[in-house]
Parts: C-alpha cells; structure tokens; sequence
C-alpha cells in the first residue's frame, strides 16, 4: 500500500514540473521587443549647395515698332522754295572762290515734285530720280541725258555738271539762292539762282 501511493505522488509532482516547464517555456520565448520610437535618421551632414542665381536679363520689349519718320530738320517752306523754282547755275564753289559759268551757258535744274530733277546742262537735257532727306540731304539717281554734240567748252561743262550731281549732297536755300554740295567732298558744289516759278 505504501509504495504503492509512492509512485503515485511521483507521477504528481512530474506532472506539476511539466506545467511548470511550459510557463517558463512561454516567459522565456515571449521576447519584449525595445520600443525603437522613431526610426533614427542617419545624421549626414548638411550640404549647402551654393545658389545659382541666373542672372535678370532684359528682354526688350516686343511691342510693334512705331513707323514715325523722324522730324525733318529742312523747314517746309524751304522744300516748297526748292521744287517750285527753276535755278540757273552761276558757278562752282572751288577753294579759290566760285568759278563762273560762261556767259554764253545757261544751264538750269528744276524739279518736278520731290522726286524727279530736270536738268539742261547747256547743251543736253535730261532728267535724274531725286530723294531728299530729312536732314537736308539731296541725293539724285543716274543722270539721263540726250546725245546732241557740243563744243568743248559745254562738253567740259556738261560733265562736270554730272559729275557733281550723282554724288551724295546737301542742299540750302537762303535768299533766292541755292546751294548744292557734296556730303563726302569738301571745297566744291555748285551755286544756283533762283529765275522763275516753275
């Protein structure tokens, strides 16, 4: 009877180790994971990357341009003056003071408009497209002339005439009298006066 209950306490107190066996299992397995919070950040040092301004550029501006004619510098009435009058040449502007036409030479410039010249050189007669400018500049196309033969001394006349024409000038009236001189040449031109109204 005795060992018989032996046995039977044993068997008891193996089963309650066992039970016991299981809690601490659990304890043991049962890890406590560390609260971690915020994920840290890895702490690279800031960079400071320089600015990169681009610098202001003006754009102009794109509004539509103005097609104003500059003011002209030539009054009015001189324009009138100048296309209403039939001029006779006198002379030439020279160094050494005018140099006169012969007597017997009578050439003239007229104007049609403010865009064609008439022209009688004493011999030949043609025409030549003009522009004047604002500023007082004359400026006459290829000189067209006839063909009639003539002296020397109107043959000399003639071209010099031309030659002086076809060159970049400038123009002034003042007192019946009018002025024509190259832009690019100094010490020549030529000198009218005035006849008629045209």
């Amino acid at each position: 009877m005795r060992f018989t209950i032996v046995p039977a306490i044993f068997a008891i107190a193996l089963l309650a180790a066992s039970c016991g066996s299981d809690d601490n299992k659990a304890a043991i397995t049962t890890s406590v994971t560390p609260s971690t919070g915020a994920t840290p950040t890895s702490d690279t040092p800031a960079t400071d990357t320089p600015a990169t301004d681009t610098p202001a550029t003006d754009t102009p501006a794109t509004g539509t341009p103005t097609t104003d004619s500059p003011a002209s510098t030539v009054p009015a009435a001189d324009v009138a003056t100048l296309t209403s009058t039939t001029w006779v040449l006198s002379g030439f502007i020279t160094v050494g003071g005018p140099d006169l036409v012969p007597s017997d030479a009578q050439p003239t410039l007229a104007f049609d408009g403010t865009s064609k010249a008439l022209i009688d050189t004493g011999c030949n007669t043609g025409s030549a497209d003009i522009t004047l400018g604002t500023d007082g500049t004359i400026t006459f196309g290829p000189v067209l002339l006839t063909k009639k033969a003539c002296s020397d001394a109107l043959n000399t006349l003639e071209q010099r005439i031309v030659n002086l024409l076809e060159l970049p000038s400038y123009w002034s009236v003042y007192d019946g009298h009018l002025s024509i001189y190259p832009a690019t040449v100094t010490d020549t031109g030529m000198l009218f006066d005035a006849t008629a109204s045209g």
